[in-house]
């Protein structure tokens, strides 16, 4: 996967990585789906050219969804 291949290169210091599965309010749900499309869109939205003066290399892996029966 990319995010294995990526990941060995990670910066150390800022940055998150989660990995849960959890039982929340639908509303919460809601709210963090939305949370994470801003993030994805607002990266997408400001990425500049490789290589840019004053821009740094960084990885955005995002898989967000809501699990299926009573697990």
């Amino acid at each position: 996967s990319e995010l294995l291949r990526r990941f060995p290169h990670r910066q150390r210091g800022k940055g998150t990585f989660t990995d849960a599965e959890l039982w929340v309010a639908p509303e919460t749900w809601e709210q963090a789906v939305e949370m994470l499309v801003e993030a994805s869109m607002l990266v997408h939205r400001e990425a500049r050219p490789p290589h840019a003066a004053g821009a740094v290399p960084v990885n955005l892996t995002i898989a967000g969804f809501r699990m299926e029966g009573d697990q």
